[in-house]
């Protein structure tokens, strides 16, 4: 049983898993009772939660990037001057990649504390690991075609690039 959010619900089942969907603040008690084997999470925040303390393993490959989207209304960006609209995407783009290297920050910083708290990294061998992002990306990107065949069509294509 692996404690799963709902992005990675599929994602789990495809690689055999058993996902379970937990809420982030219960899976200290789900880890410690057996609820759950394991988690799928970022690297960043375990010590946070506390979870290191029942946490034996890192995988790598990582899998997945969490995306942080400016969302606004089409009825209020059809309002915007387009200065402002401009100025929004940039800001967005620029947000976008500050993140990014914020969270990579965080983690190399915070995995020297994990591996101090005795967690072991398990490194898959290079075939293994492109076999698993590779279900791990079919599964993503099948549900987001299921659920939103236009869209997500062309979200592929964006992103494929």
């Amino acid at each position: 049983n692996i404690r799963v959010s709902p992005m990675y619900l599929q994602m789990v089942k495809a690689l055999g898993g058993n996902p379970v969907v937990i809420p982030p603040t219960e899976v200290y008690t789900a880890l410690e009772r057996g609820v759950v084997d394991g988690y799928g999470w970022p690297e960043v925040g375990i010590m946070d939660w506390g979870w290191q303390k029942l946490t034996k393993y890192i995988i790598e490959p990582g899998f997945y990037q969490a995306p942080n989207p400016l969302l606004i209304s089409l009825k209020a960006w059809n309002k915007l001057p387009e200065h402002l609209k401009a100025l929004l995407n940039e800001s967005a783009v620029e947000a976008e990649k500050e993140a990014v290297r914020h969270f990579q920050e965080l983690a190399k910083a915070e995995r020297p504390k994990l591996l101090q708290a005795g967690l072991q990294v398990i490194q898959l061998p290079p075939d293994e690991a492109k076999k698993f992002l590779q279900i791990s990306y079919d599964a993503a990107w099948k549900e987001i075609l299921e659920k939103c065949p236009e869209t997500g069509l062309r979200l592929k294509k964006l992103l494929s690039k």
